[in-house]
């Protein structure tokens, strides 16, 4: 009976439910009450020594009277449990050996054993798997005690349980995939997403299922979002799988007949755009080789500048310094060039731009002004900017 079981869920905020009765840390109460509950119910099968509890809530910082303050914290986390039902604080925490202990009598069902369960339960030969690792999917309501995630037993914990809910995702996808239900395809690839946005392998998936679903440009826009991630965090480009599902949603977005009408609206850059163009690297890739066909026919020549960003002794700079030196210095670039010309960033730390018709000696002087601009813009910027310009080969 439903009514008799205590309901507890420690995958997204801890709650407590018994019967219509429910509690949750999201009533924003005392974050010690919680935080020991959250500990004696995850350590549920040992009895918790007071010592442990003690540098638990205080650490080395107790107070004179460490005992006095334990009871009371103990006693107002009983009182907490008691708007689930009268006095039952006292029959979930008793005290045992000089410590406490969560009373295993009392029936409960905690949502990281189901999840678990489900995880690990089954192989693809049995029927019910993929029912099973949906169901995990679904308990998984956020990471582990999302609102304790800064305490330190709480991380590898939660990391446990995130690393079973992706590979929990990962092996499903292909079976939605191959069933055609592309709806739950794209429901499973956003919730891992959210909590791995790095996740290359589910990236695919999802651009594989916006290809199945009509939808080219949904795709695009997907490899060029991981695209800027990985090269803004981790200074790599998209392999070279994820850039075959990048040219088959590209080729493929132009097979429906489209009126001239609508052609010309597609062409037609969006009003209000300044500066030079931003694009993906490997969509600047294919302007170069454009650019290098056309000066084969021609006498015009071209430049390709790339600016590299480091700190004052020649290292990569710190995230956070490299995130907000980048952002402003794209700004710089892209208000500095011209509306012909096209830059995209092709590392973490470095932006690469193409200059049509402009001489070497012209390009030096290009990149020279946005270095000064950015400087002026950011004083005291902790970035060394330095750059390097050499002619584009035209294609013979």
């Amino acid at each position: 009976m439903k009514d008799t079981v205590l309901q507890v869920q420690m995958l997204g905020d801890l709650t407590l439910s018994l019967g219509k009765n429910k509690i949750s840390e999201a009533q924003n109460r005392s974050k010690k009450m919680w935080t020991l509950l959250a500990y004696l119910l995850y350590h549920r099968n040992r009895t918790v020594s007071q010592e442990e509890l003690l540098g638990l809530l205080w650490g080395t910082g107790s107070g004179h009277n460490p005992v006095s303050a334990m009871k009371t914290a103990m006693h107002r986390t009983r009182a907490l449990m008691d708007d689930l039902s009268e006095n039952i604080g006292h029959q979930l925490i008793v005290n045992r050996e000089g410590g406490y202990h969560w009373n295993a009598d009392f029936p409960m069902e905690l949502d990281i054993e189901r999840f678990e369960h489900l995880c690990h339960a089954q192989n693809d030969s049995d029927p019910m798997w993929l029912e099973d690792r949906l169901e995990a999917l679904s308990l998984y309501h956020g990471n582990f005690l999302q609102r304790m995630s800064s305490e330190l037993w709480v991380i590898p914990i939660a990391t446990y349980y995130q690393s079973l809910y992706i590979q929990a995702a990962q092996k499903i996808l292909p079976t939605l995939e191959e069933r055609g239900l592309l709806e739950q395809v794209a429901e499973v690839c956003c919730g891992v997403l959210q909590i791995d946005p790095y996740n290359e392998p589910v990236y695919r998936h999802m651009m594989r299922t916006k290809i199945l679903q009509g939808d080219q440009n949904g795709a695009m826009t997907l490899y060029e979002e991981l695209s800027r991630r990985l090269s803004a965090d981790f200074g790599v480009m998209p392999g070279e799988e994820t850039r075959s599902l990048y040219r088959e949603a590209m080729k493929t977005v132009g097979e429906q007949y489209l009126p001239l009408e609508l052609v010309q609206t597609h062409l037609k850059e969006e009003e209000g755009q300044t500066g030079a163009m931003v694009c993906d690297y490997s969509f600047f890739r294919l302007l170069c080789y454009a650019q290098a066909r056309a000066m084969a026919r021609t006498d015009m020549e071209a430049h390709v500048a790339l600016l590299s960003v480091t700190d004052n002794v020649g290292k990569t700079l710190p995230k956070a310094d490299r995130t907000l030196v980048m952002d402003h210095l794209e700004d710089q670039i892209r208000t500095n060039l011209r509306r012909g010309d096209a830059l995209a960033r092709c590392s973490g730390s470095q932006y690469i731009f193409l200059l049509p018709g402009a001489s070497y000696q012209n390009s030096c002087m290009v990149c020279e002004r946005i270095i000064e601009s950015y400087f002026k813009s950011v004083p005291g910027s902790p970035a060394v900017i330095q750059y390097v310009v050499h002619g584009l080969t035209p294609y013979i």
